[in-house]
């Protein structure tokens, strides 16, 4: 059996869903790149929140620009980074709720909880948690859920389920206390207005506590859906999010990404006044072949064994990387002039993998770094073009005639 590190892969370089463990990678599209690095650097010296919008056909790689944004950025104790995907949101009777809910499911509270906790230690200033200058500061009740997290008791349990918008009683809520102290809080979130205040409260002890400073970055995918509510539902949403904008003026980054191919469409899902607070736009068109020839080189790089002698092409020779990246962007260009780094990943997974089927069968075992050559690789398209072109396209037949 040939093994990937026979091939000089260190793992399987071909994806075809964004995973945020292949974060770290970024292969070609050096200008969006670069744009995403200069955003990053100007976010630590600008103070000032701001809005982006960020589209692109199905495919291109929105996703994977905003998981590498999240890696480059990680929480800590001065970064909230935090992605999410909008959820269907059809039939929904509250769906800035739901927007509330899929975000607080795997917010990193518990970097705020630690950042919280050390501050007001048990053994010094717990106390002051409830003092007038911090009710002053910052939205106390908040700052206390976040403490009680902390403790590992059955309080913080509740403390945390209330923040995420999971159900709480009453009864669970009069058991939160703090040095025998009672925290007094509003009801549990369940409509806009009160997911609305608290994500707010939560922003602003993200990027104002213990110092103001700190940064919330909000990477919503997926914001289109936001447009098949309606536009009293879908002011819902946009009006909540434009008043968390306007009540922390410094530190909430919120990039807003839409899978469509005309930006023109963007308006149906953003309210006016939405609009009026955006700062910048990036879009990703579809892939040149020079640049898929880039991509599919700078991917396998990025895989590959940290070996002295393995070639930049492997697991290809040079001349098989080559007809691989043209095939790529023949089949995946198709009709429709779409080539995205989705149908070339597709086709690297298919023709890999068969080329590895195919050297199985004849138990070739001449090297520890033996390379799939030209003749390989186009035995492997001619096996497998037919039905790899007709995925790409979604034009199946029967397989006869």
């Amino acid at each position: 059996m040939v093994e990937l590190a026979e091939l000089g892969l260190s793992e399987f370089p071909f994806a075809t869903v964004p995973t945020p463990e292949r974060s770290r990678i970024w292969a070609g599209r050096k200008e969006l790149k670069n744009k995403i690095l200069a955003k990053i650097q100007n976010w630590k010296v600008k103070p000032g929140s701001e809005i982006d919008l960020f589209w692109a056909d199905w495919g291109q790689g929105k996703s994977h620009s905003l998981f590498y944004m999240e890696n480059l950025l990680p929480s800590d104790e001065s970064n909230i980074v935090h992605y999410m995907q909008l959820p269907s949101l059809a039939g929904v009777a509250q769906p800035f709720k739901a927007l509330y809910d899929q975000l607080m499911a795997e917010f990193p509270l518990d970097d705020l909880a630690t950042r919280v906790y050390k501050h007001f230690e048990p053994g010094n200033n717990m106390n002051q948690i409830f003092s007038s200058q911090v009710r002053r500061a910052w939205p106390s009740h908040v700052l206390q859920l976040l403490w009680m997290m902390k403790v590992k008791n059955q309080g913080s349990f509740i403390a945390e389920n209330y923040l995420r918008g999971y159900k709480v009683t009453q009864r669970e809520l009069n058991q939160l206390q703090i040095g025998g102290t009672q925290i007094h809080l509003p009801p549990p979130p369940k409509n806009a207005q009160d997911c609305q205040n608290l994500l707010s409260a939560v922003v602003k002890i993200a990027t104002t506590f213990p110092a103001s400073g700190g940064q919330c970055v909000l990477l919503i995918d997926e914001f289109q859906r936001v447009g098949s509510l309606g536009i009293n539902k879908m002011k819902q949403v946009c009006d909540s999010l434009h008043l968390i904008f306007n009540s922390n003026p410094r530190g909430l980054r919120m990039i807003l990404t839409f899978a469509i191919s005309d930006p023109q469409a963007i308006p149906t899902s953003l309210t006016g006044d939405l609009v009026s607070r955006v700062t910048d736009r990036m879009s990703l068109p579809p892939m040149s072949q020079t640049e898929v020839q880039i991509y599919m080189q700078e991917l396998l790089q990025a895989h590959q064994c940290e070996l002295g002698g393995v070639p930049n092409s492997a697991p290809f020779d040079e001349a098989g990387l080559k007809l691989l990246s043209e095939f790529a962007y023949n089949a995946s260009d198709g009709n429709d002039n779409l080539c995205t780094p989705r149908k070339v990943n597709m086709v690297g997974e298919t023709i890999l993998l068969q080329a590895i089927s195919a050297r199985n069968e004849r138990a070739n075992q001449s090297g520890p770094i033996d390379l799939f050559t030209f003749d390989e690789v186009r035995q492997a398209i001619d096996e497998c073009d037919r039905d790899l072109r007709a995925r790409i396209t979604g034009d199946f037949d029967d397989g006869g005639g």
